[in-house]
């Protein structure tokens, strides 16, 4: 059986990425151990590229990954970074949970590995790929 490969995206505060990467990627878990397993426990991951995610404000991209406009954080002077982590993943490792949020990103989805364990990032299949997004300003020209 053929694998088909995924080029998946993991979406966080910049400032998390020390620990990430030193210490592997945390799964998102359900309450008491966490709060925001929405789809089950496990790491989350989109196919929306960071390309893409440069092409609308923070508030649009918080909202298409999570329905929340300030997941990413209400407007701080200057607003946290927001970066991103690329993984190709074997597709039977990963669950598409469902299509993003909202009308932006038609052809794009959340996905689930699910797992309680925090993983070493090249077990998760990191390419090496890193960085941060560049958001337009929006209306009130918060980036």
């Amino acid at each position: 059986m053929t694998s088909n490969l995924l080029t998946l995206y993991h979406y966080t505060f910049h400032a998390n990425f020390e620990s990430i990467l030193q210490n592997g990627l945390r799964p998102s878990r359900r309450p008491p151990l966490g709060r925001d397993a929405h789809h089950g426990e496990g790491h989350y991951f989109t196919d929306l590229s960071p390309l893409e995610s440069s092409k609308v404000n923070r508030f649009q991209h918080a909202y298409a990954l999570t329905t929340g406009r300030f997941y990413w954080g209400p407007p701080p002077n200057p607003p946290r970074m927001v970066g991103w982590i690329e993984f190709v993943l074997p597709s039977e490792h990963v669950k598409q949970i469902q299509p993003l949020f909202g009308s932006r990103f038609p052809e794009r989805s959340i996905f689930l590995h699910e797992t309680i364990e925090i993983c070493e990032l090249d077990k998760l299949g990191f390419t090496g790929q890193t960085g941060v997004v560049r958001f337009p300003p929006s209306l009130s020209g918060i980036q």
